[in-house]
């Protein structure tokens, strides 16, 4: 969400101040207004989605060629968890879904959301939704998890059938991914390759991503 300037009841400018042990957006008129802005974290839902033996990884139109991830989405009011998810998956899929496990909850900080998770099987015809331009079948064992939002979920699920998978880094690929969304007029012209993969760049891209080097093993262990 971004931050807001202006108190929604009385308009006047707000402020930052400590109220209940933390720092808080609020309204300088305490005594009449009184409005705080709590920035509560937000309830998410997310599948783990089997289809036909498979598990169904999507990628949004927002996203970077190489990145996969769960079916997940916002409740609409009054719905429950579970009713939102096979919603979400009907939408996003085009497919009917039954949950066979409650996966658990999980924190998301940097997006400030709280993550519901479910292992869902579902059946029909895969139609992707607008938002969707992608997706993948893997098999459990196939599916490394990722560090951040669903990727705690995938890596439990799979642990509960005896599967550990490696986490994928993504230090190098959101740095790749920075780079290539703000100066991507300039011709694909150059590949940058590590271990395991390799990522098209934009050629003046590269002086800058060689300089960070160095950067990327300091935050290597941040948590996201």
């Amino acid at each position: 969400m971004s931050k807001m300037n202006f108190c929604p009841q009385c308009g006047k400018t707000l402020t930052t101040k400590e109220k209940d042990g933390r720092e808080r957006i609020l309204c300088p008129d305490e005594e009449d207004c009184g409005y705080v802005f709590w920035n509560n974290p937000t309830p998410v839902v997310a599948a783990i989605v089997e289809h036909e033996g498979d598990i169904i990884l999507a990628r949004n139109a927002a996203w970077p060629p190489t990145w996969y991830a769960l079916i997940t989405g916002f409740l609409e009011a009054g719905e429950t968890p579970a009713e939102g998810i096979l919603r979400e998956i009907k939408e996003e899929l085009n497919l009917e879904g039954e949950i066979i496990e409650f996966v658990g909850i999980y924190e998301f900080h940097r997006m400030n959301q709280l993550i519901i998770a479910y292992y869902v099987k579902a059946n029909g015809e895969i139609t992707l939704s607008e938002e969707l331009v992608d997706y993948k079948r893997l098999k459990d064992f196939e599916i490394k998890p990722w560090p951040l939002g669903t990727g705690k979920a995938v890596q439990e699920w799979q642990a509960k059938r005896g599967i550990f998978n490696e986490i994928i880094d993504f230090t190098r690929q959101v740095v790749l991914m920075f780079f290539v969304l703000f100066h991507s007029k300039q011709p694909i012209a150059a590949r940058i390759r590590s271990k395991k993969q390799s990522t098209l760049v934009p050629q003046r891209c590269l002086k800058k991503y060689i300089q960070i080097q160095p950067i990327l093993a300091a935050i290597h262990s941040i948590q996201f």
